[in-house]
C-alpha cells in the first residue's frame, strides 16, 4: 500500500473533482494510506474553513483527518524549503512516517523532486504510478 502525505492544495482542489478528487477517493476507500501531523491537520481545517462548506461537510472532513490518517509525531524536522518554510512540514511528516510520496501542486515542494526516500510528485503522476501498479496484478 502506498504511504503518502497530501499537500493542502490537493485537498482543496479535490472540492472541484478531477484527479485530486480521485486521490481523495483512494484515501476514502483505504487504497492509499495518508499520513499527517497535528500541524498539517490544523492547516487543512484552516484552509477549508475559508470555503463555504456546510457544517456537515466540515465535520466529515474533520472525521476523515482524525480517523483515517496515520498521525506522525513531529520529531523529524526538515528545513530545506527556504522560499516557503511552511511547506517543510509536509516533507517532515513524510520522512518521519516513512512515506513514499508527498503529493502536491506547490511549486516550492515540486522543485525538491526527491528528499531522502520521499518523492515529491504531482497528483496526475502519482495516479499514473498507482494505476500502472494496479494493472500489473
Amino acid at each position: 500500500m502506498h504511504r503518502l502525505v497530501i499537500d493542502t492544495n490537493i485537498l482543496i482542489s479535490s472540492l472541484w473533482g478531477n484527479k485530486p478528487r480521485e486521490l481523495i477517493n483512494l484515501w476514502l476507500n483505504g487504497t492509499v494510506r495518508v499520513l499527517s501531523t497535528p500541524a498539517i491537520i490544523e492547516e487543512y481545517l484552516s484552509v477549508l474553513s475559508r470555503f463555504e462548506l456546510s457544517l456537515d461537510d466540515m465535520q466529515k472532513w474533520t472525521r476523515l483527518f482524525i480517523e483515517r490518517t496515520e498521525r506522525i509525531r513531529e520529531e523529524t524536522l526538515v528545513d530545506i524549503i527556504k522560499d516557503d518554510p511552511a511547506d517543510n512540514k509536509f516533507l517532515s511528516c513524510a520522512v518521519g512516517g516513512k512515506a513514499g510520496y508527498v503529493v502536491s501542486g506547490d511549486k516550492h515542494l515540486l522543485k525538491i523532486k526527491k528528499y531522502s526516500n520521499v518523492v515529491v510528485i504531482k497528483v496526475s503522476d502519482f495516479l499514473g504510478i498507482y494505476h500502472h501498479a494496479f494493472e500489473s496484478y
